[in-house]
Parts: structure tokens; sequence; C-alpha cells
């Protein structure tokens, strides 16, 4: 029962750095892909599940009936999937760093799976870091709940109309309907000026909301 447990939290934490957290990260600064995809609550909830459960609880899985069906069997698929999420988040910390030779990327990310592997067989610290930072799971899917509350709340906003005061220059408000922001921005973050001459110029002329989001995923609100 121990081993279990030792070897559910380690598939738990490697599943959650190298697969659930990048995704939650990506789509958590990108809110308007659900907006203009009018994702209902039922469909944010089923792909929260997906995302946070369904890497962890399909390895488990696996790793559970190969251990019914032979102990070597068992510890061989575990080592199997923890070098799996090692490598994929060394391939993540890899593209960080900035190194764009595929041959070079690959074989850090392959040599980062492997010293997972290699450190919870033999070192007892790194066993005992990555069964107290398993509990990261939860936490980083309560934050990405609280990141999409916009959009997981079904609004129907009230709308007033507000005269200027004399005088005051008048303000324009542009909001973009259906327009995924990450298609339009460089390695940097940035609006490609290259690409997109006219986006660029607007978001240096203007102030730009990057991670505003509108009242409501429909159009006519």
């Amino acid at each position: 029962m121990k081993r279990f447990l030792r070897n559910s939290l380690e598939l738990l934490m490697l599943a959650t750095i190298a697969v659930t957290q990048p995704i939650f990260d990506l789509y958590g600064k990108n809110l308007p892909i659900f907006a203009s995809a009018k994702i209902s609550s039922y469909e944010l909830v089923f792909f929260i599940c997906l995302v946070a459960v369904v890497p962890f609880a399909s390895a488990l899985t696996l790793e559970t009936i190969a251990w019914m069906i032979n102990k070597r069997l068992g510890n061989f698929v575990h080592d199997f999937f923890i070098f799996l999420f090692g490598a994929i988040f060394g391939l993540a910390l890899v593209s960080e760093i900035g190194i764009s030779f595929d041959a070079i990327a690959y074989g850090l990310s392959l040599a980062i799976g492997v010293a997972v592997v290699w450190g919870l067989h033999r070192l007892e610290i790194m066993r005992s870091f990555v069964m107290y930072l398993s509990g990261l799971a939860p936490l980083l899917t309560a934050i990405f709940v609280l990141q999409i509350q916009p959009v997981f709340s079904d609004t129907s906003p009230t709308i007033n109309t507000v005269k200027a005061p004399e005088g005051k220059p008048p303000v324009v408000l542009i909001v973009f309907d259906e327009s995924p922001l990450f298609a339009l921005l460089d390695k940097d973050g940035k609006i490609n000026p290259e690409r997109y001459p006219g986006f660029a110029k607007l978001a240096s002329l203007g102030t730009w909301h990057r991670n505003a989001t509108a009242v409501s995923q429909l159009t006519v609100q």
C-alpha cells in the first residue's frame, strides 16, 4: 500500500508539471479562446477534468493493471511513465532556455527523463521532494478555475449609455470579437510588427488591455 501511494504521488506530480501546468498556463493567458468558441460551463468542466485528471489517471490505471499481471512489469510501466513525463517536462524546459537545434533539444529532454527515473530510484531527498510537491496539482487546478471565472459565469449584463462630460475628448473602445490573441503574437508575447503592422501600431498608440475579457461570451451582449 505504501509503495502504491508513493508511485501515485510521483505520477501525479510529474503529470502535473509536464502536461497539466503548461496547458493551464497557455489557456489561462488566452481566455478569449473559450469565449470565441462559445464554450459552455459543462464543456469547460470537461476540459479541466481532461487536462488535470486524465494524464495522471491513465498512467496510474495502466500501471495498476501491469502490477496485477506481474510485479516486474508494474515496475517497468511505472518507470516508463516517469521517464515519459520527465522527458516532456525536459522538452518544455529546453525550449524555455532557447535551444533551437532539434537534435540537442530532444537529446537533452530524453536525458532529463532518464535523470528523473534515476533520481527517484537512488535519491531519497528527490522522492520526498516529489511527494510533497504533488500537493501542487489541486492548487494549480484551483488557480486555473479562478482565472477563467469571467468565462465560467454565464452573464447577462445590463448595458448603460453614459455621455462624456463637456469639453472632454472622446474615448474609443475597440473590442475584437472572436479574435484569439495568440495568433497575433511573436515569441516574446508582443504583437508581431512584421506580420501585423496595423495591430502593432494600434497597440502602441492606445492602451492595450491584453488580459481583459468581455462581460459575456455572446456577441450581442
